[in-house]
């Protein structure tokens, strides 16, 4: 982020359990939309995507945070013995919960949601589980099935072995990872189906996925979007990969004329 000619806060925010969480946050207009970015698996809080809605968030007075999940970035490990090994559904949605009550002390508009990937799964269920606290969502590439999908990226990983053994290691980007069984297990019955039943109809959402991405099938986010209320718009490319790099100010752009919708 340096030499970005764009005034911000970065720092530590308070997560669950005592633990901190590393935060990038610009304050707008106190009532108008807030971008909120959420990461990717192995990612943190300032990606190009990130970058991008920052800008569009400076370019129109508005709020914008992007924060590293636990086990991310420069955020707290999410277990005592594996910086992601007590990664799960409960551990991210607990995390942007507390991201949330630090939001409520300087923003009080409307919020919408960009996450990529895993970040896409946490803001969907986020959305569906706290309907109150989201307006909106632009989703790119969301893993709606994250942590089942772990089983196919790890050779030779069955449900039975990862059960047994209580934790699978994972070969990240920076080495060797332990992930716990309950990133597996309470991902059972959380799929694109489930959660947009769980969603408001009338919520505004964006969908971006790529047709060539070999990560999660973009046959996912349609499936998602036959189910959706009317409100719901689906942005295929035919290439972008998983992680759509050279769409981020397309993104960004879409996420902002959602927001500005809002006011």
């Amino acid at each position: 982020m340096s030499g970005l000619p764009i005034q911000y806060d970065e720092g530590f925010i308070e997560g669950p359990g005592g633990s901190r969480l590393h935060a990038y946050w610009r304050q707008g207009r106190s009532d108008a939309p807030l971008l909120w970015n959420v990461h990717g698996f192995q990612g943190d809080g300032m990606g190009n995507k990130a970058i991008a809605l920052l800008e569009s968030a400076a370019r129109n007075n508005l709020s914008f945070i992007s924060v590293d999940f636990r086990g991310h970035g420069q955020s707290s490990p999410t277990h005592a013995n594996g910086r992601l090994l007590g990664l799960c559904h409960e551990s991210l949605l607990s995390d942007m919960w507390a991201i949330r009550t630090f939001i409520a002390t300087w923003h009080q508009g409307p919020r919408v949601l960009v996450g990529a990937s895993m970040g896409g799964y946490a803001s969907s269920w986020f959305a569906a589980e706290h309907s109150e606290a989201v307006q909106g969502l632009v989703l790119v590439a969301p893993a709606f099935r994250f942590g089942s999908t772990m089983l196919g990226r790890i050779h030779g990983l069955t449900v039975e072995s990862w059960k047994q053994q209580g934790s699978a290691e994972y070969q990240g980007m920076t080495g060797p990872e332990l992930l716990g069984w309950p990133l597996y297990e309470q991902s059972v019955g959380r799929s694109e189906e489930s959660v947009v039943s769980w969603l408001k109809p009338e919520m505004p959402i964006r969908i971006y996925h790529a047709i060539d991405d070999d990560v999660i099938p973009y046959t996912t986010s349609v499936a998602f979007t036959a189910r959706s209320g009317d409100q719901t718009e689906l942005v295929l490319s035919r290439r972008g990969g998983h992680r759509l790099q050279e769409s981020a100010g397309r993104i960004a752009q879409s996420a902002l004329e959602l927001a500005l919708g809002l006011m």
